[in-house]
């Protein structure tokens, strides 16, 4: 263990979590073939959910792209899966299934007998993480993982060669679970593609966190939090405007402040929650009207530029196409009529359900060629009766009085013919998953999706909650 991690910690010994959801059994789908489902196979795909539930008593759970990280009501942690790996995991994908398999499970061996690797808690079945805190959220991503204790204290551990770990420097991994540093509005401004000399770590240490971190997601390869005061951070790699930190677009190992500018002044916000996507951010406002967004494929198609080549002396602005990596750095503002609900990020889109049950989403169109959706669209709405959840991950899902789930990912309106010769634009952003068998008839409380697999979690006594 770090010895950050043991000089500014003590033991304690685990405490029930101040919530009060009920308990839920955890079920996976998707492909085992990282060891990342939490069951004793290796099978290269599983079409639906699998039959046995891989953990009880859940309070909550995250899929990251290897691995997936499970809490329970009792306060502990368990891992399955491979959590310090990504390029390794993408190679094996990459290989015919046969052999994929094969090495998948000789990877394995090893950790399926010594229930945990040296340096690694890879494993089949979930293993149980040694934490000295009582954690509140967990999330994961890339082989990344990020744990916020109810002292509000944000620890992440996984691969850091972009600094995505957040503690101060660049390193191939951080082992074990350390403190984000950099988490105070008076450590300044960011410098990026650099280790932080001892002198300014140290000073980072000192200052920890200006006030509890109460939100905390994963991208691809950075991070972002906010905190009790309506501070946001985002750490990690940054060329593609995914730190939303004035257009610097390389690398930061620690916590940065993250300025809301509209029309070149800055807006003094304060943000209730945070979301990530692969190279994208989104943060929502505590008024619940308001959500911004920065990052790759999510700023505006144009942006207003100085013309150069011009000799007038005026300095006209004139409206230019930018490309994408450009308009990363622009962070969106959108108001909503409705307050919303819920936010949430996919691998490129971000999606929010308002208290109208209306589901809106922006970003890439799935089958659009690249192309971009910049604007907030409606994707379905509901009547005012149904119980309407939204979940996230890799994979947008909904969740519908707590029975059925549908996929949102934004695709361009088709057009079919109807037996009269009329043309019909079908809605194919709002499908139903596949991975519920026919019959299906728990309760769903959670649903978590991650790159190849994701868990769902099931409450058989959980009445779902309808809108007033």
């Amino acid at each position: 263990m770090s010895s950050l991690l043991v000089s500014s910690l003590l033991h304690r010994p685990l405490l029930p979590l101040p919530f009060k959801r009920s308990l839920s059994t955890a079920y996976s789908f998707g492909t085992s073939l990282h060891g990342a489902l939490g069951i004793e196979s290796h099978a290269s795909g599983l079409d639906h959910i699998v039959s046995q539930p891989v953990l009880t008593n859940v309070h909550s759970a995250s899929a990251g792209w290897g691995h997936s990280i499970y809490l329970r009501k009792d306060g502990s942690l368990f891992i399955t899966g491979k959590p310090h790996e990504f390029q390794s995991l993408l190679r094996i994908n990459r290989l015919p299934r046969i052999v994929a398999k094969g090495l998948s499970w000789l990877n394995n061996l090893g950790a399926r007998e010594d229930k945990k690797l040296e340096k690694s808690f890879q494993s089949l079945t979930p293993q149980p993480i040694k934490f000295p805190f009582t954690p509140q959220i967990i999330t994961a991503s890339a082989g990344l993982t990020a744990i916020i204790c109810t002292s509000g204290q944000l620890y992440t551990f996984g691969i850091n060669n972009f600094g995505q770990c957040g503690v101060g420097e660049n390193s191939n991994n951080v082992w074990e679970p350390e403190r984000v540093l950099g988490l105070h509005s008076e450590c300044g401004r960011p410098v990026v593609e650099r280790d932080l000399n001892e002198g300014k770590k140290e000073e980072m240490i000192n200052l920890g966190c200006e006030a509890p971190i109460t939100s905390v997601s994963l991208g691809l390869q950075h991070g972002i939090c906010s905190n009790s005061l309506g501070h946001v951070y985002t750490w990690g790699k940054g060329e593609r405007g995914q730190l939303g930190l004035f257009g610097e677009g390389g690398n930061v190992c620690y916590g940065s402040r993250v300025r809301f500018v509209r029309g070149g002044r800055e807006d003094d916000v304060e943000i209730e929650k945070v979301e990530s996507g692969v190279n994208h951010c989104a943060a929502m406002e505590r008024g619940r009207r308001v959500v911004w967004v920065w990052g790759k494929f999510m700023g505006p198609p144009e942006v207003p530029e100085v013309n150069e080549d011009t000799e007038d002396d005026d300095d006209d602005e004139v409206e230019v196409e930018v490309d994408r990596a450009t308009d990363a750095f622009l962070s969106q503002k959108f108001e909503f009529e409705a307050k919303v609900k819920e936010m949430k990020c996919g691998s490129h889109q971000t999606a929010v359900l308002l208290n109208d049950n209306s589901v809106w989403a922006k970003g890439i169109l799935k089958n659009g060629g690249g192309l971009t959706e910049y604007e907030f669209v409606k994707v379905v709405q509901f009547e005012n009766d149904r119980s309407v959840e939204l979940h996230g991950g890799h994979q947008l899902v909904l969740v519908v009085d707590g029975k059925e789930a549908y996929y949102i990912e934004l695709q361009a309106p088709e057009i079919e013919i109807d037996e009269e010769g009329n043309e019909i634009a079908t809605n194919s952003s709002f499908m139903p998953v596949d991975f519920l068998p026919e019959g299906f008839d728990e309760q769903i409380v959670g649903v978590e999706t991650g790159w190849r697999q994701g868990m769902v979690l099931v409450d058989d006594n959980v009445v779902p909650e309808k809108n007033n």
